[in-house]
């Protein structure tokens, strides 16, 4: 974990692909957790989650709803409907 809070700490954004599998790793709550400290000291501009599952899959949206509900972070839908920025 700490190559990847060096690296973090070199970047400007966070991208993070949600897929069934990412939303039950331990390691990529770590990574986003992180991310999300960085973000909120301003290391990191903007934090970008990328829906690769079938977005109508209804056991996966309501996962990632209640997995960004449960962020201590805002976000603002882009143009796109499956492309949030976490603000």
């Amino acid at each position: 974990m700490d190559e990847v809070k060096t690296v973090l700490s070199e970047s400007d954004i966070f991208i993070i692909v949600i897929t069934q599998s990412s939303l039950n790793s331990l390691f990529v709550q770590e990574e986003l957790t992180e991310a999300i400290k960085l973000k909120e000291r301003g290391q990191i501009k903007a934090i970008y989650p990328i829906l690769l599952d079938n977005p109508n899959n209804i056991d996966l949206a309501s996962k990632i709803i209640k997995f960004f509900r449960s962020l201590p972070v805002s976000y603002t839908n882009s143009t796109s409907d499956s492309l949030y920025i976490l603000t």
